[in-house]
């Protein structure tokens, strides 16, 4: 009999862990269910709105530039560049980056060749205001309305250090491309 009353108290025992067990995996599910549902079911009510239109800003350089332009280059280490909105926009932003270039003349071909030359060997220096520079741009602060222009954004640069191959060449010229971007603003 004393066994009986053992084995009852260790059936009472382990059904009273099994229930407490029990209790505690279905507080669980009934917690995590809703947040693993909430987690994986949600959706997106709001419309979509988008906006198209055309964009067109115009990149124009100071008129003095093409005048030194002979058949051996342009003479000249400084240009004028701004943007004009001409575009159905109501605003535009625009940012501009410069990248300079060494050419050598090679009377062979009677063309102008692209030297490899090291960005740090050109010294560039940019102002204007309304401009600021962040990384590799120039960004305008304040957009520009349709028909409106940028202020004018001088450029000026230098080769600081000419490579000891273009030393021996006759005609070297630089310059910069300047490369105009925009974007609407919505």
């Amino acid at each position: 009999m004393a066994k009986d009353t053992n084995e009852n108290k260790k059936k009472a025992k382990i059904s009273t862990k099994s229930m407490i067990l029990f209790i505690i995996l279905l507080i669980l599910f009934v917690l995590l269910i809703p947040v693993g549902y909430a987690l994986f079911s949600d959706t997106d009510n709001e419309i979509l709105e988008i906006k198209a239109g055309n964009i067109h800003v115009t990149l124009t350089e100071d008129p003095q530039w093409r005048e030194n332009d002979d058949e051996y280059g342009i003479e000249k280490y400084e240009k004028n560049v701004k943007g004009v909105a001409a575009a159905d926009c109501d605003l535009s932003y625009v940012r501009i980056r410069v990248v300079p270039i060494v050419q050598y003349y090679d009377s062979t071909t009677e063309e102008w060749i692209t030297a490899p030359v090291p960005q740090e060997n050109i010294a560039i220096t940019l102002a204007g205001t309304d401009w600021e520079q962040s990384g590799e741009y120039w960004y305008y602060k304040n957009p520009i309305k349709k028909g409106e222009e940028t202020d004018n954004l001088n450029i000026k640069w230098t080769l600081t250090e000419v490579p000891q191959e273009l030393t021996v060449k006759e005609h070297i010229r630089t310059d910069v491309r300047v490369i105009l971007e925009a974007k609407p603003n919505f």
